[in-house]
């Protein structure tokens, strides 16, 4: 018999095979959270009332200047629906990610309110 780095385990071939899939020796305990992972800090829960808000006085103000610029040229009035609706709907994309908790949106919405 060869002599092998196992120690005293046995054979290689037998220590391995009930070794390999054996489950770890250490004790593991679950660590309760402070909060629900559901749950949202106050102020995240605040800025997101905001950035609704937000979003639903863009909808009167898209009518606003819907009407100013009919009054001055009709043709205009297609170009104000299509910008502001592409706004809108960046918007509540953006709102719909930070709910979900996406940083990389936070900060992109940062960028484009700058």
């Amino acid at each position: 018999m060869i002599p092998c780095a196992l120690g005293d385990r046995g054979s290689a071939g037998e220590s391995l095979s009930r070794q390999r899939y054996a489950p770890p020796g250490a004790e593991v305990k679950d660590v309760e959270h402070e909060r629900a992972l559901a749950q949202r800090p106050r102020q995240v829960a605040a800025a997101v009332v905001l950035l609704w808000a937000g979003f639903a006085l863009g909808v009167p103000f898209m009518a606003f200047e819907y009407t100013h610029a009919t009054a001055s040229a009709p043709a205009a009035g297609v170009v104000v629906i299509v910008v502001f609706a592409v706004m809108l709907i960046i918007s509540a994309v953006f709102n719909i990610l930070i709910v979900q908790g996406r940083n990389w949106a936070r900060i992109g919405y940062l960028l484009l309110t700058l």
